[in-house]
């Protein structure tokens, strides 16, 4: 076969020639290669991905044939990584029909679901190349070629809804829920907290009018309204997103009534993994509604509302016990007959559990040092679990809706009052940067190295000079000089790279200002928490 010299592939030309293969003319507006044999010009991209050999690249021959409408080679590009590397990183803590399953289907029959999947591959694609960085949000800040190509996507999934909208078609209502939770999480990714919690908010009224989450703890025989898998997730992000001050949760599902609180007695335990991890969201969502109203709240303000306090906790503590008397007899009998992925899923199960009790009872304590100190052996125990999950867990995903490990390392690296134990905390949230749902690692990580490093500073026998003189120190990695020393540093680098993202942080800067222009963020719990004991920062 005779090679053509020279010849390089067009990277212009309208959607339509690209995707034929043909030499486009390139006439503005629409081809005339396209019109003038009748096809219809789908109009020419803006924005075109970087050409590099990526490993995945080559997965994508396989990908084209199926679909009715043209797919560019960037779009097949971003497909298959969806398909072969972000749908199975959201399966890697819990098992999920809606990744394994309803994302890809409708991928490759709904448009609008497979440009809003494209580009949440992109974005996802970026911030791994990236290493996953605290996501921050600047006015001005410049984008790469990956999150402007993502945005165009996002605008063509948008514009295909926009067109859709007084369609009789039964199959719009879950194309509209799922490409708003493809809209979130490629909001939460790039750190627009503003723009995501906006799109989850519609998605939960959809549902809440629909009253689907019913579905969730009594399924009916009734032909399902809404996918119950994409009802599971929004009501997962609706529980993780009211601590970010926007309300809620909406659905509260912890309120409605179901089969497993109804048993005489729970202390038979859980059918299977699914059971218990359907009762468990039950247990969080009050837990959640409890703490949230909690952490911030002055020793005063706790005083005088006591007895509203005490009858939250008491609920949420009752919930949190009926659950564990199912589930301690499931994960003792059925943790060897699991695979190794089930066992780990029970584990983290296990895991926050264990920090719900422990935040249960810490959050209306905030101010007392030593009712706070008696939670330290409970505290150490937490973080010696997290770590020795982690330590058995080298596929760790990027990305997740469930919650894994960050709510227990928060509070061990927040709560607890033992410097060493609050050190190991960090040091496992600096190993595993990623995402929980709303829940960001980078985050948590920057509140509590601010946190601790205000108190060393505030602690009169923690000393710089001390330790610069000292060789002792050195060798000791909890020594408190060296963690200050550590801390120090870490500041300093993190105002580097906030610099080269258009962002400025001051000497006296609260953590508040690393993540730019969120608008929400004076109203997150955790946040609320943190000025409550520093004040002035």
């Amino acid at each position: 076969m005779r090679r053509r010299s020279g010849c390089k592939r067009s990277r212009t030309g309208c959607r339509t020639c690209r995707a034929r293969r043909v030499k486009c003319d390139e006439t503005p507006g629409a081809c005339q290669r396209c019109t003038s044999t009748g096809r219809v010009c789908d109009g020419y991209e803006l924005q075109r991905l970087p050409l590099v050999k990526d490993s995945w690249s080559k997965i994508s021959a396989d990908l084209g044939s199926g679909f009715r409408w043209t797919i560019t080679s960037d779009e097949r590009r971003c497909f298959s990584y969806f398909q072969h590397h972000t749908a199975p990183t959201f399966c890697e803590m819990f098992d999920s029909a809606l990744w394994q399953h309803l994302v890809l289907q409708m991928g490759q029959s709904e448009p609008a679901v497979y440009h809003a999947t494209v580009a949440l591959s992109a974005i996802h694609k970026d911030s791994e190349t990236r290493g996953m960085p605290l996501a921050v949000n600047f006015p001005g800040r410049s984008q790469g070629p990956w999150l402007r190509f993502a945005h165009e996507q996002l605008g063509r999934a948008f514009q295909i809804l926009i067109r859709r909208r007084a369609s009789p078609d039964p199959r719009l209502r879950n194309v509209t829920l799922l490409c708003c939770l493809l809209f979130v999480l490629s909001d939460l990714l790039q750190g627009h907290y503003d723009g995501a919690f906006t799109h989850l908010q519609s998605g939960l009224h959809i549902l809440r009018e629909l009253q689907a989450e019913r579905e969730l703890v009594a399924p009916t025989p009734r032909q399902d309204l809404v996918e119950r898998c994409l009802v599971a997730a929004f009501a997962q992000l609706d529980i993780i997103s009211a601590h970010y001050g926007v309300g809620g949760p909406l659905l509260c599902i912890d309120t409605l009534p179901t089969q497993w609180q109804s048993r005489p007695t729970s202390a038979v335990g859980f059918a299977n993994l699914k059971e218990a991890r359907a009762a468990f969201n039950l247990v969080t969502s009050a837990a959640y509604r409890f703490m949230i109203s909690g952490m911030g709240m002055s020793t005063e303000e706790v005083t005088r509302n006591y007895t509203v306090i005490q009858s939250r906790q008491l609920r949420a503590r009752s919930l949190a016990s009926r659950f564990w008397q199912s589930f301690e007899p499931f994960y003792r009998s059925s943790y060897h007959a699991l695979d190794r992925k089930e066992q780990r899923s029970a584990e983290l199960i296990h895991l926050q559990y264990l920090a719900l009790m422990v935040s249960l009872d810490t959050t209306p304590l905030a101010g007392h040092e030593a009712a706070l100190a008696a939670f330290t052996p409970a505290l150490d125990k937490i973080v010696s679990f997290a770590e020795s999950i982690m330590a058995r867990f080298p596929e760790r995903p990027t990305i997740s809706i469930d919650v894994g490990v960050l709510p227990p390392l928060y509070d061990g690296a927040m709560i607890c009052r033992d410097y060493r134990v609050r050190w190991r905390a960090i040091k496992l949230l600096r190993a595993w940067p990623h995402r929980e749902g709303p829940f960001d690692s980078n985050w948590i990580l920057a509140l509590a190295e601010e946190a601790l490093r205000l108190e060393l500073l505030a602690d009169p026998a923690v000393s710089l000079e001390e330790h610069a003189a000292s060789s002792i120190v050195d060798d000791d990695e909890f020594a408190p000089c060296r963690m200050l020393r550590d801390l120090n540093e870490r500041r300093s680098q993190i105002k580097q790279v906030l610099a080269q993202t258009g962002g400025v942080l001051g000497d006296a800067a609260s953590p508040a200002d690393y993540l730019g222009a969120v608008k929400s963020v004076a109203g997150w719990s955790c946040m609320r928490a943190f000025k409550a004991r520093f004040p002035d920062s």
